[in-house]
């Protein structure tokens, strides 16, 4: 009976691993929808964001798929939820700055792809997690902005990873 109840719960968890991934993708999918369909153009955090969401996504079907690492997947999903609540972080706080300390910032003033391009990998990603007046732009709200969005569902990810890290070591 018990080794039952074991298997249900370790299905359970596999298959919150795949929704988790869906959910990711469907994140992206939108994003990309909004992009070209309504005409919004994303500043290089958002950039930064996304690509977040599909590490997420990935390492979270990777553990759907690969059930036997998952310790270290989860792990690895962990770290980079973090990292795009900082992204997140970051963007909600470069828009509540003025007009004043928003031109002061050098930051993304081109896309992320030129950023990478023409100042190297890291001090691109540097410049862009610096923010500029691009990153402070709320062209869209539903009840909340990109950034807030971005921020409940990193902080999701974030609960239920850490939340099945520590059932995966009970």
């Amino acid at each position: 009976m018990k080794k039952m109840v074991l298997s249900t719960f370790n299905l359970y968890w596999r298959n919150l691993f795949l929704i988790n991934s869906l959910g990711a993708f469907g994140i992206v999918l939108i994003a990309m929808f909004m992009d070209y369909y309504l005409l919004l153009v994303a500043c290089p955090l958002c950039i930064l964001q996304r690509y977040v969401f599909v590490g997420i996504g990935l390492l979270s079907f990777f553990v759907f798929i690969f059930p036997k690492i998952k310790k270290t997947l989860v792990t690895l999903i962990v770290v980079t939820s973090l990292l795009g609540v900082f992204f997140a972080v970051r963007q909600i706080y470069l828009q509540q700055l003025s007009q004043e300390e928003l031109l002061a910032l050098s930051g993304c003033g081109m896309p992320l792809n030129a950023l990478v391009e023409y100042f190297g990998f890291f001090e691109g990603i540097k410049l862009a997690v610096m923010g500029g007046p691009s990153c402070a732009a709320e062209d869209w709200r539903f009840l909340f902005n990109f950034a807030e969005w971005a921020l409940i569902f990193f902080s999701g990810f974030l609960g239920i990873n850490v939340t099945a890290l520590i059932k995966s070591y009970n």
